[in-house]
């Protein structure tokens, strides 16, 4: 009778701390997903400035982290809705991750959470989207007669 309490004592405390080691390993594995997305974020140009404890990568970071899955190396892999890795339709390869983050500079709402890159002259427009959230293109690698053809449709 003893040993029947002793070890249902020992089996649930076994059971408790298997239970709290799981759970600390799924909160690290997130941990090291949002690690993971905020670097490939910030690489892509996001904004790092934050408001009121909220930053732009944690806006994007809620809505779209469902989208990426953390393999065995740290890395992050762009799935789609199923979990399969998201395939290039013209090449067949995986999407990487910089690629589909960067895809998002363009979209009206999402495109206000980089950072603009800037043009070459005083009133020419960035990447990304303007204040009003209208997709903008980048002029900074045009030369100057293709600036003059954009400018004057000529």
């Amino acid at each position: 009778m003893e040993n029947q309490s002793i070890e249902e004592k020992y089996g649930r405390q076994a059971a408790e701390a298997e239970a709290k080691a799981k759970t600390a390993e799924s909160q690290i594995a997130a941990f090291q997903k949002k690690y993971a997305l905020e670097k490939v974020f910030n690489a892509a140009g996001g904004r790092t400035d934050a408001a009121d404890g909220v930053s732009f990568f944690d806006m994007f970071s809620e809505q779209l982290s469902s989208r990426f899955t953390l393999e065995s190396d740290g890395s992050i892999t762009v799935i789609d809705r199923q979990g399969d890795p998201v395939l290039d339709s013209e090449t067949g390869k995986r999407i990487s991750p910089e690629e589909y983050i960067s895809s998002f500079k363009i979209h009206p709402v999402y495109g206000t959470f980089f950072k603009g890159v800037k043009g070459s002259g005083a009133g020419l427009a960035y990447g990304g989207t303007d204040a009003n959230g209208q997709p903008v293109e980048d002029l900074g690698g045009l030369s100057t007669n293709e600036l003059f053809m954009k400018a004057f449709g000529t």
